[in-house]
């Protein structure tokens, strides 16, 4: 195994190891909250949706160069069109993005764990959390740029095919369920609530903030306070 140690210059990144550090990096947050829970549940799945969709660009990739080197890549958004803009929409939705499925579980999970009484601080560990998704999303676009941007460095990649059509098939449903989960999420939010409620039941924890019902609680109690206002 290489050593990816003091000098990084000189080892062979690969797009694999990448893609693993980035769904290690973007494990669920705990925070024993209603909203917390279901984000981390919610980011569960879309780890199965976008990392999914990564790891089918990784192998069409591996398929035309027989590498995953990043070093041997670069501007294939001039020989592969298709390919790039579908890898950066897929790249987006595990960084992201609002309006597609990885903002939302994000969101939830930042949220849940701001409004937690479970532990000390929330503030101070929700700023945390934010620090490691800006982390991630620092080198996916690191590795964006050096894959798919600038000049076609290597003679090679010149020659490489664009997708096909049973590739974009493939890709096809991956990237319509990530703006729809990222646009509609109550679909998948309302039925694992029930499930969510269970385990928090189990663990017998006192309300710790952070649910639907106080949402709407304070947004009830702005809105006489506006009222009396008036």
């Amino acid at each position: 195994m290489r050593n990816y140690g003091a000098n990084n210059e000189k080892c062979a990144i690969k797009i694999i190891c990448t893609l693993k550090l980035f769904v290690l990096s973007r494990l669920g947050l705990f925070s024993f909250t209603e909203l917390g829970m279901q984000g981390a549940l919610y980011q569960m799945l879309n780890h199965g949706v976008s990392t999914g969709a990564l790891f089918l660009f990784v192998g069409f990739i591996y398929e035309r160069r027989h590498t995953r080197q990043i070093s041997e890549f670069g501007g294939l958004a001039t020989p592969m069109p298709w390919f790039a803009t579908l890898f950066v929409f897929a790249s987006l939705s595990s960084v992201g993005l609002p309006f597609l499925n990885g903002f939302v579980g994000e969101f939830l999970i930042l949220i849940g764990m701001w409004t937690s009484t479970a532990v000390a601080h929330p503030f101070v560990v929700t700023m945390l959390a934010g620090t490691g998704v800006i982390w991630a999303a620092v080198y996916m676009l690191w590795m964006l740029q050096r894959v798919v941007f600038g000049k076609v460095t290597n003679s090679e990649n010149a020659k490489l095919k664009d997708l096909n059509a049973r590739e974009v098939g493939l890709l096809v449903p991956l990237l319509v369920l990530m703006i729809f989960m990222g646009v509609y999420p109550r679909v998948f939010l309302d039925r694992s609530k029930a499930s969510v409620e269970a385990v928090r039941a189990r663990l017998n924890t006192k309300p710790a903030g952070g649910s639907y019902a106080s949402t709407k609680t304070n947004e009830k109690h702005l809105s006489e306070q506006a009222t009396k206002a008036e």
